[in-house]
């Protein structure tokens, strides 16, 4: 389903809710190169993240332990709900240099993703 969504690209991002070893292989296989992982299930078992995995794929890991499980539930109906919007603008690589200097001068709202040629 995620690869059917994103042409084939992968999540930009993943929240790894389970706290075991098969729920975190998910959560990786499903990421783009350059994605970023949120850990938020604890696991007493070792994890199938390698850093020579991470470091090749570009892959981002931060762990997360802020707030209550209720929280995130209400967080996650309102993700659903499509109450929570990404700002998200996308630029082609020509106008990397303009982005910048959009960065540079706190021009830019959200995130910015510059397209890489092909």
């Amino acid at each position: 389903m995620v690869d059917k969504l994103t042409n084939g690209q992968g999540a930009h991002a993943a929240i790894c809710l389970a706290s075991n070893r098969a729920g975190y292989a998910q959560s990786l296989a499903l990421l783009r190169n350059l994605g970023h992982l949120v850990c938020i299930g604890l696991s007493k078992e070792d994890l199938p993240i390698s850093p020579f995995g991470l470091l090749v794929r570009g892959i981002k890991v931060t762990g997360s332990s802020v707030g209550t499980k209720r929280d995130l539930e209400e967080l996650m109906e309102m993700a659903s709900n499509g109450e929570i919007k990404a700002l998200i603008n996308v630029y082609e690589f020509d106008r990397l240099v303009e982005v910048l200097n959009m960065l540079k001068n706190g021009e830019v709202e959200g995130r910015v993703v510059v397209k890489l040629p092909q």
